[in-house]
């Protein structure tokens, strides 16, 4: 199973990203967070393949994100997408 993560709290980007991952890979597992805390969660203890971060929910925190999702060893080399939406 290919984990994958989408960090972001506007439910439109999150509907539209999640569909159009799950029509080219269906068997993808895909966990939402609308948090950084959530989003750490998620990473203790599950092998995510890539991150997709709304860039405005962490505007100024990015190295913060990068160091706090790839703290669990599993996750070292964690791909981290950010993503610009429209507010």
């Amino acid at each position: 199973m290919i984990n994958i993560l989408i960090l972001t709290d506007n439910s439109n980007l999150e509907r539209q990203l999640s569909s159009t991952l799950l029509r080219f890979a269906p068997d993808l597992k895909i966990r939402s967070a609308k948090t950084l805390a959530e989003a750490e969660k998620f990473c203790e203890g599950l092998r995510l393949r890539v991150a997709f971060v709304d860039r405005g929910l962490v505007l100024g925190l990015e190295i913060k994100l990068a160091e706090r999702l790839r703290g669990a060893l599993i996750n070292r080399f964690l791909p981290i997408v950010m993503l610009d939406s429209d507010r």
